[in-house]
């Protein structure tokens, strides 16, 4: 009767922008985790505010009845942070509050509203010769509420951080159904609490974030896009800190795969095949196009010594791109062909080699299934992708929650 009463009211406050079909409940109470255990609950409705007003509005409804609300951005997280898993949530999904307010060029700041999709905002103040840098696999589909709500890194982190770094002032309605500014717009802001850090990574727990400004950059200069082979993890982190002590500040951009996650993109895409041997471990990084002298003699040096087996200048933007393909549709492929079982780890760097070794050795050794690795290797932040469609096994959830048990305990330890 509670429930019902809820929806009457809440049909009555948003309309057409309150839904409760079945088709779309279940669309909306998923995301990119392969455990198909955790969307068996049904949500109660999902509600489409287009405006703070009516935020506030659906928050002070939802506590006189004691509703719980469920944010709900691009849907690209894996840890269920937007779906409902108790059931009988009402999922607040911000698509609609999509529009990009200001450009201001002359702060270098962009507002915008919670739902305005990454790569959009990305595209707009390139426009104005201006640049965001947080960048991740799904920009294309995340929202910027989503982004913030996960403090996200993405492939820029070595170079200019996380979201964190890049936000300014948020726009939060509280669990109160208050509306709350924090930050200022302001590079050098001394002025007691910054409130703003408590919102930043805390997945809507603390309240709806419904706008943001965040800071920009000028367009960083022509780059040029190297990609190489190593026998080992050890051998990246050599050339990692061997260009750090010749250059100072070099990488742009610097990721890493395993063999197998090059053999499936190349099995599932029309990449072509840019080395003509296989290897262990793969490495794309980006510096600055002036220094390709000097990057040519390091690496010719690097190689020399064993260090780095084969690579590759890009010689041209398409090749660049391809080169860059081969690490960033690593996640498309998998989650399309391969249903994985996802880890998003991060250790101290020196860490990662023994952190990859004992992982693939304990998969080796037991019925776990084939366990790919690629991700931000100069920052500390895998990607562990369990590739369940490749194994014999059919995972239950149990043998699931035993694998994950045995791989947190490698990260921890």
């Amino acid at each position: 009767m509670r429930n019902k009463d809820f929806k009457r009211k809440l049909e009555s406050l948003f309309g057409k922008k309150a839904v409760f079909s079945e088709d779309i409940l279940a669309y909306y109470n998923r995301d990119s985790s392969a455990k198909e255990k955790l969307f068996k609950s049904k949500p109660l409705a999902v509600v489409y505010p287009e405006e703070i007003a009516e935020v506030v509005e659906l928050v002070k409804l939802a506590l006189s009845y004691n509703q719980p609300l469920v944010p709900s951005g691009g849907r690209t997280g894996t840890v269920c942070g937007a779906v409902d898993v108790k059931g009988k949530e009402v999922i607040v999904s911000f698509e609609k509050m999509n529009k990009i307010i200001e450009i201001n060029t002359a702060e270098k700041t962009v507002k915008a509203q919670a739902g305005v999709v990454l790569q959009r905002l990305q595209e707009e103040v390139l426009k104005y010769n201006l640049f965001f840098p947080i960048d991740i696999a799904s920009k294309g589909s995340c929202q910027v509420g989503g982004i913030i709500s996960t403090n996200a890194g993405g492939i820029h982190v070595l170079r200019w951080g996380l979201t964190r770094d890049w936000t300014a002032s948020l726009t939060v309605v509280t669990g109160k159904a208050e509306v709350l500014t924090t930050g200022k717009v302001l590079r050098k802001d001394r002025s007691g609490y910054d409130l703003k850090e408590l919102f930043i990574g805390a997945e809507g727990t603390l309240g709806f974030i419904v706008e943001a400004v965040f800071w920009l950059t000028d367009l960083p200069p022509p780059l040029l896009t190297i990609a190489f082979s190593v026998k080992d993890a050890k051998a990246i982190l050599a050339v990692k800190n061997f260009l750090e002590k010749k250059v100072y500040n070099p990488f742009f951009y610097f990721e890493f795969f395993d063999n197998l996650c090059y053999e499936k993109v190349l099995n599932h895409t029309s990449l072509n095949r840019p080395f003509s041997s296989s290897w262990p471990y793969y490495c794309v990084i980006q510096v600055e196009e002036e220094k390709e002298d000097l990057f040519v003699k390091y690496f010719s040096y690097l190689m020399q010594q064993g260090i780095v087996a084969d690579c590759i200048f890009a010689q041209s933007t398409k090749q660049a791109g391809d080169l860059c393909q081969l690490r960033e549709r690593i996640g498309e492929v998998l989650t399309r062909h391969y249903a994985p079982q996802k880890y998003d780890v991060a250790v101290p760097p020196s860490k990662i080699p023994l952190l990859i070794g004992e992982i693939k050795q304990v998969a080796k050794n037991s019925s776990m299934p084939p366990i790919t690795v690629f991700g931000h290797i100069a920052d500390g932040n895998l990607h562990l992708n369990m590739l369940l469609k490749e194994s014999s096994i059919n995972a239950t959830d149990k043998e699931l929650d035993k694998w994950d048990k045995e791989i947190y305990k490698i990260v921890l330890k």
